[in-house]
C-alpha cells in the first residue's frame, strides 16, 4: 500500500462516523460551526476578536460560523487552540449540542453583541477616511442626543 492512500484513507476514517454498521463521513463543517458558535458566545467574544487573533478576516470567521466554509485542519486546529481547546475537544462540543436539537443550537447572544459585530463586520470594509465620517457621524449623534437629554432634564427641574 503507498504512503498516499494510506494518509487518504486515515484523512476518512479520522471524520467518520459508525451507524448501524456502515461508515458514514461526519459532517465537520456543520459539528464545527456549531462548536465555534457556541464558544464564542460563551467567551463573550466576537467573531472579529477572534479574526485579529489569528491575522485573518471578519469575514473569513463568518464563512467558519455559518458553516460555509470547512476550510483545512489546520486552520481549524489554529482556531481550537485560540479558544483554549484541543481539536478533539472543540469538535466534541459540536457533536454534543447536535445530539440535543436546535434549540440547543443557536447560542443565545444578546442583541447588542450581534449589533456590535454587525458594524464591526461593516467597519472592516471601510478605508480610513470612511471610518473617520462614520465616527463624526456617531459622535455628532451621541452630542445631539446628550443636548436633548440635557434640556429635558432641564426644563422639568
Amino acid at each position: 500500500m503507498s504512503s498516499e492512500y494510506q494518509h487518504s484513507v486515515a484523512l476518512f476514517f479520522q471524520h467518520s462516523v459508525y451507524c448501524d454498521g456502515m461508515v458514514k463521513k461526519e459532517p465537520i463543517r456543520e459539528i464545527f460551526a456549531t462548536a465555534l458558535k457556541r464558544v464564542l458566545a460563551q467567551k463573550g467574544k466576537t467573531q472579529t476578536w477572534l479574526a485579529n487573533l489569528l491575522g485573518v478576516t471578519p469575514q473569513s470567521i463568518s464563512l467558519y460560523v455559518a458553516s460555509d466554509r470547512e476550510g483545512d485542519e489546520a486552520t481549524r486546529r489554529s482556531i481550537a487552540q485560540v479558544l483554549g481547546y484541543s481539536y478533539e475537544e472543540f469538535l466534541d462540543i459540536g457533536r454534543k449540542i447536535d445530539t440535543q436539537g436546535p434549540e440547543a443550537r443557536e447560542p443565545q447572544t444578546p442583541l447588542v453583541d450581534q449589533v456590535t459585530e454587525k458594524i464591526l463586520l461593516m467597519l472592516a470594509d471601510l478605508d480610513e477616511e470612511k471610518k473617520r465620517e462614520v465616527l463624526r457621524y456617531i459622535e455628532e449623534k451621541k452630542l445631539l442626543t446628550d443636548l436633548l437629554k440635557e434640556r429635558k432634564g432641564g426644563g422639568e427641574g
